[in-house]
């Protein structure tokens, strides 16, 4: 495992990407999708996107919660829909990833999907989201069908953590964890498809700094 990091550097804790289930959080996440598109009707255009393109800036403006959409819309949109990034998946597929929304409704129990639930609830980023759908475990087990048009993709991350100094140093994994992302590819009337409804590190409500460090 000493390949995995410089010979010359410090002890350290780290994680990188390799190649407790989370039913209920399965279920939560994919609900919202559900919701969003019983009544599609967006009235923006998403076409002349480029063909692949994530917002970098995304994730540090969405502290403000204001991040600059990919696409322009009329006025009246619904905001949620902005465009924030899109590229293809593994097998060539657009995925969307929209501006989206979180609200936290109580202690235990939130909605929303999107870029905005994938940065405030979960700590992760755009890339993180680019990152499991383009690069995910090989066949069945990185993508599969959820229902209609939905899929999910998984993605394993290495937790590693380094002793020692030089030659005497030493690595090993500690930890090993999936990040999930659900996308739906049901089409918009406005034009695309629903997109991501989240991404998170299996196992973490909010992904520890290893493992943000490791995907985002």
């Amino acid at each position: 495992m000493d390949s995995l990091a410089s010979a010359n550097a410090p002890s350290g804790d780290l994680g990188v990407v390799y190649s407790g289930t989370a039913a209920a959080q399965d279920a939560e996440d994919d609900a919202e999708s559900d919701v969003e598109t019983a009544n599609p009707d967006v009235p923006f255009d998403v076409n002349g996107i480029d063909d692949d393109h994530v917002d970098a800036t995304a994730p540090a403006q969405m502290q403000t919660f204001n991040p600059d959409p990919v696409t322009s819309a009329a006025a009246g949109h619904n905001p949620r829909y902005d465009t924030m990034g899109t590229w293809k998946d593994r097998d060539g597929w657009r995925v969307y990833l929209r501006r989206g929304y979180y609200t936290k409704i109580s202690a235990t129990k939130d909605s929303g999907f999107g870029l905005t639930k994938v940065y405030n609830k979960h700590g992760l980023s755009a890339h993180a989201v680019l990152n499991t759908t383009r690069y995910p475990h090989p066949g069945n087990k990185g993508k599969y069908h959820i229902s209609g048009k939905k899929y999910h993709f998984r993605t394993p991350i290495y937790h590693i953590k380094c002793s020692g100094w030089w030659i005497f140093k030493s690595c090993k994994v500690v930890e090993k964890r999936d990040v999930l992302a659900s996308v739906d590819f049901r089409s918009l009337k406005g034009g695309g498809s629903f997109g991501v409804v989240t991404t998170y590190v299996e196992g973490y409500r909010y992904a520890p700094a290893w493992a943000r460090n490791t995907i985002n």
